[in-house]
């Protein structure tokens, strides 16, 4: 998905671009017992949509801050009449770009009108077929469908109907006929970034900023370990955070942490060994808690620990 293939190269296509070629992906869900199998469904989806589809197939009600939508389920929602896109960071480049969609016409409104929809990233040129296309691209051997992936610019605006046009390489934003589509799906995305609070093309120092303030890194709370019921709790202030502990020691192996779902059974004397972290934040102390012998109440205190013990968190 990441670049251009041979029959394809028409569609830009890649998991970067905004259209199509970059946005409709397959989605299979395997149910056990084979339930369900050859079902379809043909609506329009976004991914924010699946987490709120696993809580639905789940049984569980899905929070009202959650902005998917339920596709299948018992919580089933009305099906989308719009979907929304956006581009921004892709490796070392960037861009600022925005898409809606309904199931027709795509809408693309592009505020980097100085870059190219090609970005020149260093791990899409180690692929020998995106070797091969810069090579035809400079010995002038595109067609002219094929090098609008590689025009300097950008116009501000695109609309295609994918219906007529499933490449989408004709631009009908110009077109006095197209006008009322385009008017249309200006305006839901004009909608969607309010309600979003979407800042196209803001700085990133400035997002760093938001985030850290003064540029200093905010930490994970420690979590606080305790014992109840004859069972460990642990919890953590920070909201949003992930736990995970070990037990004497090791996960599944010496090296290895489990993640916190629940209070945990352990053996009086044993010691539980507690880290929180929240993407973006600096991990929490690690907490070291040892199971009492007995029912009564006990809380664990922060401890120093080794970072270098701690899991790593993974990239958001």
């Amino acid at each position: 998905m990441g670049r251009p293939r041979p029959r394809t190269v028409r569609r830009r296509r890649g998991k970067r671009e905004v259209l199509d070629s970059g946005l409709h992906v397959p989605f299979l869900i395997r149910f056990p017992g084979r339930a369900h199998a050859g079902t379809v469904v043909g609506d329009l989806v976004s991914f924010v949509d699946v987490p709120a589809t696993i809580l639905s197939l789940a049984g569980v009600p899905v929070p009202a801050h959650v902005q998917g939508r339920p596709f299948w389920g018992a919580g089933k929602a009305a099906p989308r009449e719009l979907v929304f896109a956006a581009r921004d960071r892709m490796d070392e480049k960037t861009d600022a770009v925005r898409a809606v969609r309904d199931d027709r016409y795509a809408y693309v409104r592009n505020y980097r009108t100085d870059l190219p929809w090609y970005q020149d990233l260093a791990y899409r040129r180690q692929m020998p077929l995106m070797q091969e296309l810069l090579r035809l691209r400079d010995e002038g051997r595109l067609d002219p469908v094929q090098r609008l992936w590689f025009r300097e610019t950008k116009p501000a605006e695109e609309l295609y109907d994918t219906l007529a046009d499933p490449h989408e390489v004709r631009d009908l934003a110009a077109l006095a006929e197209y006008r009322p589509q385009l008017e249309r799906l200006r305006a839901a995305l004009d909608g969607w970034i309010r309600a979003t609070g979407d800042r196209p093309g803001r700085p990133e120092r400035e997002l760093r900023d938001e985030m850290w303030p003064g540029g200093r890194q905010p930490e994970t709370a420690a979590p606080a370990l305790t014992w109840r019921g004859g069972r460990v709790v642990v919890e953590c202030p920070t909201p949003g955070a992930a736990i995970a502990y070990q037990l004497d020691g090791r996960g599944l192996r010496p090296d290895h942490w489990l993640l916190y779902t629940g209070p945990l059974e352990a053996r009086p004397g044993a010691v539980v060994t507690a880290v929180a972290n929240r993407v973006g934040f600096a991990p929490s102390p690690t907490v070291r808690f040892v199971v009492p012998d007995g029912s009564r109440p006990v809380s664990s205190r922060p401890a120093r620990g080794s970072s270098s013990s701690r899991p790593r968190s993974g990239r958001g």
